[in-house]
């Protein structure tokens, strides 16, 4: 056996599917490395890696995780491999995209791979022992705005999660302590997003209000919500220290200051684009 593949060969094989040998020879590498360190995954790395070079922003992270999700559901490597060899052989380059929340806003684009111009280390997007990762690159057209704020947003660590849509083509039904699982095992694929939160809350890499099935950052119309009251300029003033409520300690409680101060910086970027955390 190598990690969960019969064979090193058979784990080529299946990486060839989506990958030139020589890249998928360079996966099986790191693999290989794990085996011998004995470090295969069995829990998911907790963060998503963010890169901003230049004006290009890459994103690499987990997308899938072979565990049940809320729904009693498990996406298995198999599946993913099936997704990533008909999302990159089947489906023509201009449909190949990465959603905004399973909505109609498009945020990037999915990659094979991604090379670092400084560091020379290259990204594989790829399905592993356990799990699948997904390269990609965010948009970058600087003539609309929702653009900027999307691009803010994912640099803000906001947007930190992908998700995926398929429809399920052969699907193995086990009962397990009482439930029935769905093994999710042959599929095609249909849609990557970025999101606030995964369905696994695995895929750590947040959003957009909605009107008219229109993507807004500010919202045009307001709700009906009652209006706030006029501030005085002494009460709009940035610097002036605020007392926080006792939900609001409560709540960051756990956090260092530093971690407070990110938080609360990230919830003043929300506010400024009508999002809620």
């Amino acid at each position: 056996m190598f990690a969960r593949w019969e064979s090193e060969e058979a784990c080529l094989k299946e990486l060839g599917l989506y990958h030139a040998i020589e890249d998928a020879k360079v996966i099986i590498a790191m693999i290989k490395d794990r085996v011998k360190n004995n470090t295969l995954f069995k829990s998911f790395p907790e963060e998503m890696e963010i890169i901003k070079i230049n004006d290009e922003i890459i994103v690499y992270g987990i997308c899938s995780w072979e565990k049940v999700d809320p729904q009693n559901d498990v996406v298995t490597t198999q599946f993913m491999t099936s997704f990533f060899d008909k999302l990159f052989n089947n489906v023509e380059e201009r449909y190949q995209n990465c959603m905004v929340d399973h909505k109609n806003f498009q945020g990037g684009i999915p990659l094979r791979k991604w090379t670092h111009p400084e560091t020379g280390k290259t990204y594989y997007t790829h399905v592993h022992e356990k799990g699948a990762m997904l390269v990609s690159k965010v948009r970058d057209d600087d003539g609309l705005t929702i653009t900027q704020q999307f691009r803010e947003l994912v640099l803000a660590g906001i947007y930190k999660s992908y998700s995926i849509s398929g429809r399920p083509l052969n699907t193995t039904r086990k009962m397990i302590d009482g439930r029935e699982i769905n093994f999710r095992v042959d599929g095609e694929p249909i849609e990557i997003t970025y999101c606030k939160r995964g369905m696994m809350d695995v895929a750590k890499f947040d959003v957009i209000s909605k009107t008219n099935d229109i993507y807004y950052f500010e919202d045009p119309n307001k709700s009906d919500e009652e209006p706030e009251e006029d501030e005085s300029e002494e009460d709009r003033d940035e610097d002036k220290p605020r007392i926080p409520s006792e939900k609001m300690v409560d709540k960051f409680s756990h956090l260092t200051p530093e971690e407070v101060k990110d938080k609360l910086d990230m919830l003043k970027l929300c506010k400024k684009h009508g999002l809620e955390l």
